[in-house]
């Protein structure tokens, strides 16, 4: 959801997280991992959504992102599916190949990579950030049976 932190006086993007026990304890585990990607990412050049806060509301996991733009999906959908030069290609490729590598010091498995999950950061730039880690995890600390 699009939001406005009236505190902060900025936008935000907020995660609500169904009160379910299984998904409550996946979100738990997202933050961990968000927050161990962000606090190891002082610069912000990893390309790694930012997580800004989280709470639990009636239950229900909340986490607190940077507001970023349309997803790459929306993006070639608005382009009436003619695809991207190559040059753009690439840069969006080196830009989640950033991310990736980075997850991989961390021994972070994302799970869910796909072009909805990559956003721009602002409309008619070409910089990209990663986004959903509601199924991600350490490589030895699998959650889910599937991984």
């Amino acid at each position: 959801m699009k939001c406005y932190d009236h505190k902060l006086k900025e936008v935000i993007a907020l995660k609500i997280i169904k009160n379910k026990k299984k998904l409550h304890k996946q979100g738990k585990i997202e933050i961990n991992l968000l927050e161990l990607l962000r606090d190891n990412d002082e610069e912000d050049e990893r390309n790694i959504v930012r997580i800004k806060d989280s709470f639990t509301f009636r239950n229900h996991v909340c986490i607190v992102f940077e507001c970023l733009n349309m997803n790459l999906y929306q993006f070639i959908k608005n382009n009436e599916f003619q695809g991207f030069s190559a040059a753009l290609t690439k840069r969006f490729a080196s830009q989640v190949l950033i991310s990736l590598d980075y997850m991989r010091k961390f021994e972070i498995v994302h799970c869910d990579l796909k072009p909805e999950n990559v956003l721009l950061v602002k409309p008619n730039k070409s910089q990209v950030k990663l986004i959903d880690f509601g199924s991600s995890c350490f490589e030895k600390e699998r959650y889910y049976t599937y991984i």
